[in-house]
This record gives C-alpha cells, sequence and structure tokens, in this order.
C-alpha cells in the first residue's frame, strides 16, 4: 500500500465539524467548524483532488429560492472557505472535477446539470428517463471518460432488488450506459470502467461490474455487525481500495464511534479498519501527489508500479510531460522526460 492516503469527514453534531484521518497511523485531526446554518448540511460530498477542495452542500434556509441549495468548498491544507456557490435547484447528488461541478435533482423531472464553480454559472445538460423506480441518493463520477453515475431501480427490472446504473457523458448529455444488476445497491464507485458496490440484505455483500460488459462479480462478504454499514463510499483509485463505515455495535470507542473500513477490490481483503470517536455523516478519500524533487537517496533495487499523469490517472510515459513516477518502497519522483 502506498503510503500517503487520507481521509476527509464531516460530523454535524453539536456543531458542524471537519477532520482529517491519516489511515496508516489511525490518527484524526480537527481541520475547521462549519457556518451554522438555519437548514442542514447534506448527506453527501465530493473531493477535488486537482485543487484539494471538500464540497459539501446546505439549504442555508432557501437563499435564493426555497428550492435553492448552497454548495460549499473548504480547501483541505488549512480548513478555510474558498467558494459558496448557490444554485435555484434541491440538488440530490453532485460531483465535482477540477472546478466544474455536476450535478443531479429529481423534482418535476430527473434533470442534470453543471456549475462552473469559479464563475457561478449553472447550465442546463439533459433530462434523465422516466421511471417507475426512485433515481438513487448517491453517485460517482469517473474522470478517465468522463462519465457521471447514478443509480435507479427502474421498477424492479430484472428482479423486484435490481438496480440499473446509470451513466451519462458530462460533455454533451448523452446516455451512455445502463447496466443491470439483480442487487439493491446501497453504495457505489466507479473508475475506469469498472464499478464497485456494495449491498446490505441478508449479507453485506461487495461486488464489481464491468460496465462495458454489463458483467458482475461477487468479490467478497463484509463482517456481520450490530449497527448498518454506511449509505456512502468512497474509492482510493491509486491503491485499489473501497472504503466504507460503520459504527460497529454504536459504541466500538465512543457511542458515536465509526469504523472506516477498507477492502481491496482486487481479491477482497479487508485491510484497514481504523476507529474515530465522531458520526460520520459524510467523507471522501484523498491522496497527495508530492510538487517538487529532493535529493533524497533512493533504493536501487525498487520496482516502478505505475506512472501517474498530474490528474492522478495512470498512464504510460509520454515526452514533454510531468509525471510521477510510484515505485514500490514508496517512494515517489516527479519527472519530465525531454525530447
Amino acid at each position: 500500500m502506498i503510503g500517503f492516503g487520507q481521509i476527509f469527514y464531516f460530523d454535524e453534531g453539536d456543531s458542524a465539524t471537519f477532520y482529517n484521518l491519516d489511515i496508516l497511523n489511525n490518527q484524526f485531526n480537527y481541520i475547521s467548524t462549519f457556518p451554522s446554518s438555519d437548514g442542514g448540511y447534506g448527506s453527501g460530498s465530493t473531493f477535488d483532488p486537482i485543487n484539494n477542495i471538500f464540497y459539501i452542500t446546505n439549504g442555508f434556509g432557501g437563499m435564493g429560492g426555497d428550492d435553492s441549495t448552497i454548495i460549499i468548498g473548504v480547501d483541505i491544507t488549512n480548513g478555510s472557505f474558498i467558494s459558496q456557490s448557490i444554485v435555484p435547484h434541491s440538488i440530490q447528488t453532485f460531483e465535482v472535477w477540477d472546478n466544474m461541478c455536476y450535478y443531479f435533482e429529481e423534482q418535476d423531472s430527473a434533470t442534470f446539470y453543471n456549475l462552473d464553480i469559479l464563475n457561478n454559472q449553472f447550465n442546463y445538460i439533459s433530462t434523465f428517463p422516466s421511471s417507475d423506480g426512485d433515481y438513487g441518493s448517491e453517485s460517482t463520477y469517473d474522470p478517465i471518460n468522463n462519465i457521471f453515475y447514478i443509480t435507479n431501480g427502474f421498477g424492479g427490472m430484472g428482479g423486484d432488488d435490481s438496480t440499473i446504473i446509470i451513466g451519462v457523458d458530462v460533455t454533451d448529455g448523452s446516455f451512455i450506459s445502463q447496466s443491470i444488476v439483480p442487487h439493491s445497491i446501497q453504495t457505489f464507485e466507479v473508475w475506469d470502467n469498472m464499478c464497485y458496490y456494495f449491498e446490505e440484505q441478508d449479507s453485506a455483500t461487495f461486488y464489481n461490474l464491468d460496465i462495458l460488459n454489463n458483467q458482475f462479480n461477487y468479490i467478497s462478504t463484509f463482517p456481520s455487525s450490530d449497527g448498518d454499514y454506511g449509505s456512502e463510499s468512497t474509492f482510493d483509485p491509486i491503491n485499489n481500495i473501497f472504503y466504507i463505515t460503520n459504527p460497529f455495535g454504536n459504541g466500538g470507542g465512543g457511542d458515536d464511534s465509526t469504523i472506516v473500513i477498507g477492502v481491496d477490490v482486487t481479491d477482497g481483503s479487508f485491510i484497514s479498519q481504523s476507529i474515530v470517536p465522531h458520526t460520520i455523516q459524510t467523507f471522501e478519500f484523498q491522496f497527495s501527489l508530492p510538487t517538487s524533487i529532493n535529493n533524497t537517496v533512493y533504493n536501487k533495487d525498487r520496482e516502478l508500479l505505475m506512472l501517474l499523469n498530474l490528474l492522478g490517472q495512470q498512464t504510460t510515459e509520454i515526452k514533454n510531460t510531468p509525471l510521477f513516477y510510484i515505485y514500490d518502497d514508496g517512494t515517489v519522483e516527479k519527472r519530465i522526460v525531454v525530447e
């Protein structure tokens, strides 16, 4: 496991508080307290890894209209609030990548928009198909292919518990995939056309779904628990780890404590269980790539694991382009190979 991962999480109890969690050391730290609000903070969040900003929504008592929502961005490096963008919609679920927010609202119709955060300008993209079932309260974004995903029961197609995972191209609003699985999906993540999802019914079960081939596979069963697993997840694409929360009997480490559980998507093994004494409302995984090169003496026998571009996407060597070389000893080098 490459050792530079952190979880950022939000807890709205006595106050709306923001923390980080160093997963490897199981050490949490206070970052900041969110502004007080007449409306409740949202149950979902998203993270913009390009700009290191954690986003959450809030009704703020109806500013801009009864259905309006403020999208709040907080800089994870210092806890400062860097943006508050207002849209006249009730946002059901949203994702942000490089200062562009994509959000979904389901009222008179199921409508999809984007929001240019820097200019606070929203635009209609498309209307989702009508449905006998409700669209999901969670979404995910595949930055490799610019696709926003959301779930829908579609009235039980494929079985009463079946779910359709719908992908929409954010560049033009076209619907590019509708994959059916015979499960009630509780939470899911997509990265480069591979979906990882969790369902908790008779047992807490974890699957993957090859979206291009509409083929799902069982990965593993989560440990039994006195408490319920969370309705939100996050994904570490560098180490291939899917994270979900569980209170583990409402009291492991305190009545409001929560365990953040990590599972390796390649083999289903459980690689971390970090306890924090908070009720986690929403959380996101963040990994940091270095921005400078030092004079460290490296192990000559180390092996290259992967190359990443500045977006954190795995790539091959490209001339005249800054890339991050990640090695099996945990070291990372930033290089530009000049042609």
